[in-house]
Protein backbone atom coordinates (compact mmCIF):
# COMPACT_ATOMS: atom_id res chain seq x y z
CA UNK A 1 0.00 0.00 0.00
CA UNK A 2 1.43 3.46 -0.67
CA UNK A 3 1.92 5.15 2.68
CA UNK A 4 1.54 9.13 3.58
CA UNK A 5 3.19 10.98 6.42
CA UNK A 6 1.01 13.44 8.35
CA UNK A 7 2.17 15.79 11.08
CA UNK A 8 -0.95 16.79 13.48
CA UNK A 9 -1.25 20.04 14.78
CA UNK A 10 -1.21 20.63 18.63
CA UNK A 11 -4.38 21.32 19.88
CA UNK A 12 -4.37 26.04 20.28
CA UNK A 13 -7.17 28.35 20.10
CA UNK A 14 -8.24 31.60 22.57
CA UNK A 15 -10.03 30.02 25.89
CA UNK A 16 -11.13 33.33 26.24
CA UNK A 17 -14.33 33.69 24.96
CA UNK A 18 -14.88 29.96 25.39
CA UNK A 19 -17.96 30.34 27.65
CA UNK A 20 -19.42 33.35 24.66
CA UNK A 21 -19.40 30.03 22.35
CA UNK A 22 -20.67 27.99 24.89
CA UNK A 23 -23.78 29.96 25.07
CA UNK A 24 -23.82 30.48 21.18
CA UNK A 25 -23.53 26.65 20.85
CA UNK A 26 -26.70 26.36 23.33
CA UNK A 27 -28.62 28.81 21.60
CA UNK A 28 -27.74 27.32 17.86
CA UNK A 29 -27.27 23.99 17.76
CA UNK A 30 -31.44 22.49 18.31
CA UNK A 31 -31.07 24.58 15.24
CA UNK A 32 -28.70 22.75 13.07
CA UNK A 33 -29.69 19.72 14.16
CA UNK A 34 -33.36 20.41 12.66
CA UNK A 35 -32.05 21.71 9.85
CA UNK A 36 -29.92 18.58 9.12
CA UNK A 37 -33.08 16.65 10.54
CA UNK A 38 -35.28 18.36 7.76
CA UNK A 39 -32.22 17.41 5.20
CA UNK A 40 -32.40 13.89 5.98
CA UNK A 41 -29.53 13.61 7.72
CA UNK A 42 -28.98 10.07 9.66
CA UNK A 43 -27.70 9.17 12.89
CA UNK A 44 -28.76 12.32 14.60
CA UNK A 45 -30.45 9.97 17.28
CA UNK A 46 -27.03 9.13 18.34
CA UNK A 47 -26.49 12.78 18.67
CA UNK A 48 -29.45 13.58 21.05
CA UNK A 49 -28.48 10.30 23.21
CA UNK A 50 -24.93 11.68 23.65
CA UNK A 51 -26.63 14.89 24.48
CA UNK A 52 -29.12 13.01 27.49
CA UNK A 53 -25.71 10.63 28.41
CA UNK A 54 -23.39 14.58 28.79
CA UNK A 55 -26.26 15.96 30.79
CA UNK A 56 -26.73 13.01 33.23
CA UNK A 57 -23.08 13.30 33.69
CA UNK A 58 -22.87 16.14 34.66
CA UNK A 59 -25.86 15.80 37.61
CA UNK A 60 -23.75 12.89 38.55
CA UNK A 61 -20.84 14.99 38.86
CA UNK A 62 -22.51 18.08 40.40
CA UNK A 63 -23.29 15.57 43.51
CA UNK A 64 -19.52 14.72 43.67
CA UNK A 65 -18.25 18.26 43.44
CA UNK A 66 -16.28 17.83 40.24
CA UNK A 67 -15.26 20.98 38.82
CA UNK A 68 -13.96 18.67 35.56
CA UNK A 69 -17.26 19.50 33.00
CA UNK A 70 -14.68 19.43 29.39
CA UNK A 71 -15.75 15.85 28.56
CA UNK A 72 -19.64 17.06 29.32
CA UNK A 73 -18.65 19.67 26.78
CA UNK A 74 -18.06 17.31 24.37
CA UNK A 75 -20.95 15.16 24.88
CA UNK A 76 -23.38 17.87 24.47
CA UNK A 77 -21.74 19.64 21.44
CA UNK A 78 -19.20 17.72 19.95
CA UNK A 79 -19.94 13.86 20.11
CA UNK A 80 -19.04 12.64 16.58
CA UNK A 81 -17.46 13.95 13.35
CA UNK A 82 -19.34 15.12 10.37
CA UNK A 83 -19.43 11.42 9.07
CA UNK A 84 -20.10 9.55 12.00
CA UNK A 85 -23.56 10.88 11.63
CA UNK A 86 -23.91 8.91 8.22
CA UNK A 87 -21.85 5.87 9.85
CA UNK A 88 -23.61 5.38 13.13
CA UNK A 89 -27.25 5.96 11.37
CA UNK A 90 -26.60 3.17 8.78
CA UNK A 91 -24.64 0.92 10.71
CA UNK A 92 -28.28 1.35 13.58
CA UNK A 93 -30.47 0.35 10.61
CA UNK A 94 -28.32 -2.88 10.10
CA UNK A 95 -28.02 -3.46 13.72
CA UNK A 96 -32.01 -2.84 14.48
CA UNK A 97 -32.84 -5.66 11.90
CA UNK A 98 -30.88 -8.40 13.52
CA UNK A 99 -30.92 -7.95 17.05
CA UNK A 100 -33.68 -7.91 19.66
CA UNK A 101 -32.80 -9.84 22.68
CA UNK A 102 -29.11 -11.64 23.34
CA UNK A 103 -25.33 -11.57 23.74
CA UNK A 104 -23.43 -8.38 22.10
CA UNK A 105 -19.85 -7.34 22.18
CA UNK A 106 -18.01 -4.12 20.94
CA UNK A 107 -14.60 -3.37 20.30
CA UNK A 108 -13.22 -0.33 20.74
CA UNK A 109 -15.71 1.29 18.60
CA UNK A 110 -16.74 5.86 19.59
CA UNK A 111 -18.64 5.12 22.98
CA UNK A 112 -21.60 6.41 22.04
CA UNK A 113 -22.46 3.71 19.76
CA UNK A 114 -22.88 0.51 21.73
CA UNK A 115 -23.93 2.88 24.59
CA UNK A 116 -27.32 4.30 22.59
CA UNK A 117 -27.68 0.64 21.55
CA UNK A 118 -27.61 -0.53 24.64
CA UNK A 119 -30.44 2.51 25.39
CA UNK A 120 -32.73 1.45 22.39
CA UNK A 121 -32.52 -2.46 22.96
CA UNK A 122 -33.77 -3.41 26.60
CA UNK A 123 -32.86 -7.11 26.56
CA UNK A 124 -29.41 -7.25 25.33
CA UNK A 125 -26.61 -7.74 27.83
CA UNK A 126 -22.90 -6.07 26.47
CA UNK A 127 -19.54 -6.24 26.98
CA UNK A 128 -17.19 -3.04 25.71
CA UNK A 129 -13.62 -3.74 25.37
CA UNK A 130 -11.52 -0.71 25.42
CA UNK A 131 -7.56 -0.78 25.41
CA UNK A 132 -7.37 2.70 26.54
CA UNK A 133 -7.39 3.21 30.84
CA UNK A 134 -8.63 6.41 30.49
CA UNK A 135 -11.45 5.62 28.37
CA UNK A 136 -12.73 2.94 30.04
CA UNK A 137 -12.95 4.75 33.37
CA UNK A 138 -15.06 7.43 31.87
CA UNK A 139 -17.10 5.06 29.57
CA UNK A 140 -17.56 3.13 32.99
CA UNK A 141 -18.95 6.93 34.73
CA UNK A 142 -21.25 6.98 31.49
CA UNK A 143 -23.05 4.02 32.12
CA UNK A 144 -23.64 4.07 35.56
CA UNK A 145 -24.92 7.73 35.11
CA UNK A 146 -26.95 5.64 32.78
CA UNK A 147 -28.12 2.76 35.01
CA UNK A 148 -26.75 0.43 32.22
CA UNK A 149 -24.44 -1.22 34.63
CA UNK A 150 -25.90 -4.03 35.30
CA UNK A 151 -26.43 -5.52 31.66
CA UNK A 152 -22.93 -3.15 30.21
CA UNK A 153 -19.53 -4.47 31.20
CA UNK A 154 -16.74 -2.67 30.32
CA UNK A 155 -12.92 -4.34 29.97
CA UNK A 156 -10.23 -2.80 29.58
CA UNK A 157 -7.84 -4.69 27.27
CA UNK A 158 -7.13 -5.03 23.24
CA UNK A 159 -8.80 -7.37 21.65
CA UNK A 160 -5.72 -10.04 21.13
CA UNK A 161 -5.70 -10.50 25.00
CA UNK A 162 -9.24 -11.18 25.46
CA UNK A 163 -9.93 -14.72 26.91
CA UNK A 164 -13.69 -15.35 26.35
CA UNK A 165 -15.08 -17.90 25.51
CA UNK A 166 -15.90 -18.84 21.71
CA UNK A 167 -18.90 -18.83 20.49
CA UNK A 168 -20.58 -16.02 23.10
CA UNK A 169 -22.10 -13.13 21.43
CA UNK A 170 -24.93 -12.61 18.86
CA UNK A 171 -23.49 -9.04 17.53
CA UNK A 172 -20.24 -8.02 17.46
CA UNK A 173 -19.76 -4.61 16.24
CA UNK A 174 -16.06 -3.07 15.42
CA UNK A 175 -16.57 0.57 14.20
CA UNK A 176 -13.61 2.18 12.39
CA UNK A 177 -11.30 0.30 14.43
CA UNK A 178 -9.99 -2.25 12.11
CA UNK A 179 -7.80 0.38 10.44
CA UNK A 180 -5.67 1.30 13.20
CA UNK A 181 -4.93 -3.06 14.02
CA UNK A 182 -1.59 -3.47 12.72
CA UNK A 183 -2.27 -6.87 11.99
CA UNK A 184 -5.84 -7.16 11.24
CA UNK A 185 -5.74 -10.82 10.48
CA UNK A 186 -4.95 -12.13 13.82
CA UNK A 187 -8.00 -9.77 15.19
CA UNK A 188 -10.21 -10.87 12.71
CA UNK A 189 -9.80 -14.56 13.62
CA UNK A 190 -9.98 -13.33 17.07
CA UNK A 191 -13.40 -11.70 16.52
CA UNK A 192 -14.57 -14.35 14.33
CA UNK A 193 -14.35 -16.94 16.71
CA UNK A 194 -16.09 -15.36 19.53
CA UNK A 195 -19.34 -14.89 17.14
CA UNK A 196 -22.35 -17.38 17.63
CA UNK A 197 -23.04 -19.20 14.01
CA UNK A 198 -25.94 -17.87 13.18
CA UNK A 199 -24.55 -14.29 14.26
CA UNK A 200 -23.62 -11.18 12.87
CA UNK A 201 -20.39 -9.06 12.61
CA UNK A 202 -21.09 -5.46 11.83
CA UNK A 203 -17.84 -3.26 11.08
CA UNK A 204 -16.88 -0.33 9.38
CA UNK A 205 -13.38 0.75 7.69
CA UNK A 206 -12.19 3.71 5.98
CA UNK A 207 -12.33 3.82 2.47
CA UNK A 208 -10.91 4.81 -0.91
CA UNK A 209 -10.31 4.40 -4.96
CA UNK A 210 -7.09 4.25 -3.99
CA UNK A 211 -5.71 1.96 -0.75
CA UNK A 212 -2.77 3.58 0.97
CA UNK A 213 -1.31 3.95 4.89
CA UNK A 214 -1.62 7.08 7.02
CA UNK A 215 1.53 7.41 9.35
CA UNK A 216 1.45 10.23 11.88
CA UNK A 217 3.71 12.13 14.64
CA UNK A 218 1.22 11.70 17.24
CA UNK A 219 0.21 8.53 19.01
CA UNK A 220 -2.87 9.22 21.02
CA UNK A 221 -2.98 5.42 23.30
CA UNK A 222 0.86 5.19 23.48
CA UNK A 223 0.04 1.76 21.77
CA UNK A 224 2.78 1.53 19.21
CA UNK A 225 6.60 2.16 18.67
CA UNK A 226 7.57 5.30 16.23
CA UNK A 227 9.92 5.32 14.05
CA UNK A 228 13.12 7.28 13.67
CA UNK A 229 11.38 10.33 12.26
CA UNK A 230 8.98 10.09 15.05
CA UNK A 231 6.15 8.51 13.02
CA UNK A 232 3.76 5.93 14.30
CA UNK A 233 1.07 3.97 12.15
CA UNK A 234 -2.57 5.36 12.07
CA UNK A 235 -4.74 3.73 9.90
CA UNK A 236 -5.24 1.81 7.01
CA UNK A 237 -7.25 3.22 4.13
CA UNK A 238 -8.95 -0.01 1.98
CA UNK A 239 -9.79 -0.15 -1.66
CA UNK A 240 -11.66 -3.05 -3.59
CA UNK A 241 -7.92 -5.05 -3.55
CA UNK A 242 -7.28 -4.47 0.21
CA UNK A 243 -10.84 -5.22 0.98
CA UNK A 244 -10.61 -8.74 -0.54
CA UNK A 245 -6.94 -9.18 0.36
CA UNK A 246 -7.23 -8.22 4.41
CA UNK A 247 -10.91 -8.85 5.33
CA UNK A 248 -13.07 -11.07 2.75
CA UNK A 249 -10.73 -13.95 2.58
CA UNK A 250 -10.66 -14.38 6.39
CA UNK A 251 -14.69 -13.06 6.44
CA UNK A 252 -16.06 -14.47 3.44
CA UNK A 253 -18.68 -11.79 1.55
CA UNK A 254 -20.58 -9.55 3.41
CA UNK A 255 -23.88 -10.09 3.26
CA UNK A 256 -24.21 -6.10 2.91
CA UNK A 257 -22.00 -3.13 2.23
CA UNK A 258 -22.90 0.65 2.15
CA UNK A 259 -20.24 3.50 1.27
CA UNK A 260 -20.46 7.29 2.43
CA UNK A 261 -17.75 9.29 0.97
CA UNK A 262 -16.96 12.89 1.06
CA UNK A 263 -18.29 15.11 -2.06
CA UNK A 264 -15.07 16.70 -2.09
CA UNK A 265 -11.89 15.40 -2.44
CA UNK A 266 -9.41 16.39 0.79
CA UNK A 267 -12.87 17.67 2.96
CA UNK A 268 -12.67 15.02 6.16
CA UNK A 269 -8.45 15.80 6.35
CA UNK A 270 -9.15 19.62 6.30
CA UNK A 271 -11.65 19.43 8.92
CA UNK A 272 -9.60 17.02 11.54
CA UNK A 273 -7.13 19.63 10.78
CA UNK A 274 -8.65 22.07 11.55
CA UNK A 275 -9.66 20.73 14.92
CA UNK A 276 -7.18 19.34 16.42
CA UNK A 277 -5.39 23.20 15.81
CA UNK A 278 -8.68 25.14 17.19
CA UNK A 279 -10.49 22.41 19.26
CA UNK A 280 -11.90 25.60 21.36
CA UNK A 281 -12.80 27.76 18.72
CA UNK A 282 -14.14 25.74 15.92
CA UNK A 283 -17.99 25.34 15.67
CA UNK A 284 -18.82 21.96 16.33
CA UNK A 285 -22.77 22.87 16.39
CA UNK A 286 -22.59 23.00 12.48
CA UNK A 287 -21.35 19.41 12.46
CA UNK A 288 -24.66 17.73 11.56
CA UNK A 289 -25.04 20.71 8.76
CA UNK A 290 -21.44 19.87 7.79
CA UNK A 291 -22.40 16.44 7.39
CA UNK A 292 -25.35 16.08 5.22
CA UNK A 293 -23.52 19.46 3.21
CA UNK A 294 -19.98 17.54 2.65
CA UNK A 295 -21.22 13.53 2.75
CA UNK A 296 -23.21 11.39 0.85
CA UNK A 297 -24.02 7.37 0.29
CA UNK A 298 -22.21 6.31 -2.95
CA UNK A 299 -22.87 2.65 -5.31
CA UNK A 300 -18.80 1.76 -5.29
CA UNK A 301 -15.31 2.57 -3.76
CA UNK A 302 -14.46 3.30 -7.85
CA UNK A 303 -17.11 6.11 -7.50
CA UNK A 304 -15.45 7.97 -4.27
CA UNK A 305 -13.52 11.51 -5.22
CA UNK A 306 -11.46 11.32 -1.73
CA UNK A 307 -12.22 9.52 1.14
CA UNK A 308 -15.10 7.40 2.30
CA UNK A 309 -16.35 4.43 4.82
CA UNK A 310 -17.68 1.23 4.07
CA UNK A 311 -19.90 -0.60 6.57
CA UNK A 312 -20.21 -4.17 6.38
CA UNK A 313 -22.06 -6.93 7.81
CA UNK A 314 -21.49 -10.11 8.04
CA UNK A 315 -23.36 -13.69 9.04
CA UNK A 316 -21.77 -16.87 10.50
CA UNK A 317 -22.95 -19.78 8.88
CA UNK A 318 -24.82 -22.11 11.43
CA UNK A 319 -22.98 -25.54 10.10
Amino acid sequence: MKRIYTRIPRAAGDKKYLFFRLLLGVCLLPIFLLIAHLLGLPGIFFHLISMYAGIRLFLARMKKRSKELSMIYSLIFAPMDAVRYFEFGITWREVSQILSRGSYLDISSPRIFPIGLMLRIKNVSAILLNPDRRDVELSREIIDSLNLQDRCLVHNCMIEEVTLPESSFDLISLISVLEHIPSESIALSKIWNLLKPGGNLVMSVPCAAEAFVEYTDFDEYGLYEKDQQGFVFGQRIYDDEALNERIFRFLGKPVSMKIIGEKRKGTFFKEREKKNQFWHNYPHWKEPYKAIRQWKTYQSLSDLPGLGVIILKFQKTVI
